[in-house]
């Protein structure tokens, strides 16, 4: 089954977008909400994740924590400065999709985050559908290399 090269969503004027630039390299891009949800939420999953981390999302923490500062450095960026466009863009690896997408299954199905709403900023069936979005993305990937 051949893969679609860009997928989205968009719920309540956060949008996230991801392209598949070529077999290596997936291009996110996102509006300043959604980058304070993918910075929140993997914040929390770091936090909410005191034992076996590698077991869970397989990747050591200084890996998710560098993946995390490809987040943050954009949402800085938005902070720090008037913006012409209303979006970011960050180059992830195919490697850094598989582990996104396990930060976000941590998010949605294996810790507890109470509040999720108020400390993620946003619903967790909104945070789900972009987990299924990324999965999608990586399994067609994973199956056309």
């Amino acid at each position: 089954m051949p893969y679609k090269n860009k997928l989205e969503i968009m719920r309540d004027n956060f949008l996230v977008q991801i392209e598949l630039l070529n077999n290596e390299i997936i291009l996110i891009e996102a509006g300043k909400k959604g980058l304070e949800i993918l910075n929140s939420t993997f914040e929390e999953v770091l936090k909410g994740i005191t034992g076996g981390f590698h077991a869970r999302i397989g990747a050591e923490r200084e890996e998710v924590q560098e993946l995390l500062l490809l987040i943050k450095i954009p949402l800085e960026t938005f902070d720090s400065q008037p913006i012409q466009n209303s979006t970011m863009k960050v180059q992830i690896s195919v490697e850094q999709l598989r582990i996104f997408t396990q930060i976000l299954s941590e998010a949605c199905h294996g810790i507890k985050i109470l509040d999720f709403e108020n400390k993620i900023g946003t619903t967790k069936n909104q945070l789900k559908s972009f987990l299924d979005v990324s999965i999608n993305l990586y399994e067609s990937i994973e199956k056309s290399i």
